[in-house]
């Protein structure tokens, strides 16, 4: 019948015709085209404005895909990093070990060059209250450098520096599919 489909029955010894669910249940995109030059030394990860979204699982148990794609130039040459963030929890994370900083995604190091980052995090947050996911960056360095979002870092106005856009992205995927 319709809504319905063939699946194996809990013990595992014969088929049962169940109603149909899980895939795809919501999506929501948010796009940044403005620019934004971040100062977080030390690994600070200052949030970037404008990247976030807001989604409410409708089970504890569905997972949340989150997809983000940075454009962002370096901070001098320094070493630069992101964290994707459920609330203010870093979500992702490298193991931390010794010294290093854990973080959800690298970002390429040369200055004055435009570079594309794009990670993917199944989250799975049991939840039904609103959660907001944001992505936050910093550099190792300790002074003044910053991390040009959607710009490169000198932004000079000629032809040779483009202005770029960021996004984020959340799936809810049924728990039943995954």
């Amino acid at each position: 019948t319709a809504a319905k489909v063939l699946a194996m029955n809990s013990a595992a010894n014969a088929p049962e015709w169940v109603t149909a669910g899980g895939g795809i249940l919501q999506y929501k995109h948010v796009i940044k085209t403005d620019t934004q030059a971040i100062n977080s030394p030390n690994f600070g990860m200052t949030l970037i404005s404008g990247l976030s979204v807001a989604i409410t699982p409708s089970s504890t148990n569905n997972k949340i895909l989150v997809n983000v794609g940075i454009q962002s130039d370096s901070a001098d040459g320094y070493r630069s990093a992101g964290i994707i963030f459920r609330g203010s929890t870093g979500i992702g994370l490298g193991t931390n070990t010794g010294s290093r900083k854990p973080a959800t995604f690298g970002i390429y190091g040369k200055p004055n060059g435009h570079h594309s980052t794009h990670q993917a995090v199944l989250d799975a947050p049991s939840s039904t209250s609103a959660i907001t996911y944001t992505v936050g960056v910093g550099h190792e360095g300790s002074g003044s450098a910053i991390i040009g979002i959607n710009r490169s870092h000198a932004d000079s106005n000629d032809a040779t520096h483009a202005r770029l856009s960021s996004y984020i992205s959340v799936t809810e995927i049924s728990g039943g599919i995954l």
